[in-house]
């Protein structure tokens, strides 16, 4: 209780900090029409956390500001079947990187095919990505895909569509995978995903997903994927990950929202070593996810309110493994487009001298 206390001054501040940033964005830009366009955007995350014992003294609670993320979206069409995309990231202490860098071949709603630097075929999480999940920070207890760089893209080729009036999503695709192993032979990484929504179809674009849509649909989809890399980990070290995910969300009468996730996780990588870094690559064993949160319909000010709860935890081979629990409210002013979040998290773990601080966590995101 007194960790929670001896901050609250700070937090209020930066909670009003972070709403005038929040509520000042500004609509994106497109210029031209027909099939020729480009549309220009922009996001940003930014967050102050108070993480228990994690002074330079090693006894006091560490306070501390940062941008988690900015990106710049670019996006354009040069014909009705070709369209290009180019995004940015920076996140804190890096210099800006690509993000996504993708050719488009969008030859209709059944089958189409992207070439260049985008998200494999993976897990629901990677999916929404850091903007559209439903609470701040990526879950990377629970989910460990070991996708080539720390910013959740490949190098590949992959194809997708929707079947069935919209309700089966298909991705499949080749990327360059792990390329930092031991191996002469550069094998690829095979990846695939199929999900089927039971209730309406997601709103979301073809190849992403969200992890809310804050009742604007009735959504109960349920998805698979697979990822396999013929010496993935290391020279004879294969790497078989697979997941099954579910989202359910519901609008009540009252206008109120529920909203519930869940994800299990099955990694095979021969017996390697997990990494309790934060770094979401290596590690045998399995992992669990589950969220639930509720959009209250009552408006306070320009938003609605969202308490959630999530937990993660991973267990090795070894039995030795990793846990988070977080407990937190959603702001929510304009959707995923002006969102502020409060969290406090709860880690634990069976590595000996792996973090176990707990953390409070106040953050906001915009996009325009």
């Amino acid at each position: 209780m007194s960790f929670v206390s001896n901050h609250r001054r700070g937090l209020v501040l930066s909670t009003f900090s972070l709403f005038v940033l929040v509520t000042s964005s500004q609509a994106g830009v497109k210029i031209g029409e027909g099939d020729k366009w480009v549309s220009i955007g922009a996001g940003m995350k930014t967050a102050f956390r108070i993480t228990e014992d994690s002074a330079p003294n090693g006894t006091d609670s560490s306070k501390n500001f940062a941008l988690d993320d900015v990106r710049l979206y670019l996006n354009g069409s040069v014909t009705d079947t070709i369209q290009v995309e180019i995004n940015t990231v920076k996140f804190p202490g890096d210099n800006v990187d690509i993000l996504d860098a993708v050719f488009k071949l969008q030859l209709s709603d059944e089958f189409n095919v992207w070439m260049g630097q985008h998200i494999p075929p993976s897990d629901r999480l990677n999916y929404s990505g850091g903007f559209y999940q439903n609470t701040f920070d990526f879950p990377v207890v629970a989910s460990r895909y070991a996708i080539q760089n720390d910013i959740g893209r490949d190098d590949g080729l992959s194809a997708y569509g929707k079947l069935a009036d919209g309700k089966f999503l298909y991705h499949i695709g080749i990327f360059d995978g792990n390329i930092n192993n031991a191996s002469a032979e550069d094998n690829l990484l095979y990846a695939f995903r199929v999900s089927y929504s039971f209730l309406e179809v997601e709103p979301a674009p073809f190849y992403y997903t969200g992890g809310t849509y804050y009742g604007d649909k009735d959504i109960l989809t349920i998805g698979f994927a697979l990822n396999y890399q013929e010496d993935g980990v290391a020279a004879g070290v294969d790497d078989t990950t697979w997941n099954v995910d579910a989202l359910f969300e519901k609008a009540l009468d009252n206008d109120g929202v529920v909203t519930i996730e869940a994800a299990y996780y099955s990694y095979d990588r021969q017996g390697s070593a997990p990494n309790f870094g934060g770094a979401p690559i290596n590690g045998d064993g399995s992992a669990c996810l589950v969220y639930a949160g509720y959009l209250i319909p009552t408006e306070v000010g320009p938003g609605k309110f969202q308490p959630h709860i999530r937990y993660q935890d991973f267990d090795d081979d070894a039995n030795l493994g990793q846990s988070q629990l977080d407990i937190g409210v959603n702001y929510v002013i304009a959707g995923h487009n002006g969102r502020i979040t409060l969290v406090y998290s709860i880690v634990d773990s069976d590595v000996a001298g792996a973090a176990e601080n707990d953390v409070i966590l106040l953050g906001g995101q915009f996009q325009f």
